[in-house]
């Protein structure tokens, strides 16, 4: 069950390990059924929907230009994040015509100012880390993924935007999620 390496140290063996939990299995086999096993829970975010998820009421009042909050929608984390007139003056001459799902800042921005994502990679529904100034936007840590600060794909293996959740401003500073 160990393979011995050049210095001596003793490391299990993937092949060896398999064979002890199902013999006769190939490699490829195990991975397959371990693919059918886990593949739909990884999914199981993604497939739910919004079905079941109450609205959820927030108060924007206290986020200037500039400043971001996370709230929870059912399970699924939403990025909230208010925009100032520079902030998308930028974001508009961002190069959009080699991204997989180009969307304008105007598809993105919402009530003039307001930035509504879901936090969930469009791969496999990790959540993204923000990344910091000067790269901005977010990187998912699970298979590298890449997404500007608009959420818009740069990099697979995602293949499409980061999500906006149904949204209604009852307000300026008052927005209903769901």
């Amino acid at each position: 069950m160990f393979e011995k390496r050049n210095d001596g140290i003793r490391c299990p063996s993937f092949r060896d390990a398999a064979e002890a939990f199902a013999p006769g299995w190939s490699r490829r086999a195990l991975l397959a059924l371990g693919a059918a096993v886990l593949f739909p829970r990884l999914l199981k975010p993604a497939m739910a929907g919004t079905a079941g998820r109450e609205p959820v009421n927030v108060d924007l009042s206290q986020l200037a230009f500039g400043q971001n909050a996370v709230v929870w929608w059912g399970d699924w984390p939403v990025f909230i994040e208010r925009w100032s007139e520079k902030m998308i003056r930028n974001a508009e001459e961002q190069v959009i015509s080699n991204m997989p799902h180009p969307a304008g800042v105007s598809c993105r921005i919402q009530n003039g100012e307001w930035l509504v994502l879901t936090v969930l990679c469009t791969h496999s529904s990790c959540v993204p880390a923000r990344q910091e100034p000067p790269l901005g936007g977010w990187m998912c840590a699970c298979h590298g993924s890449r997404f500007d600060r608009l959420g818009r794909v740069l990099r697979g293996p995602a293949s499409t935007n980061l999500w906006i959740p149904p949204t209604r401003f009852v307000s300026k500073t008052r927005l209903i999620i769901g």
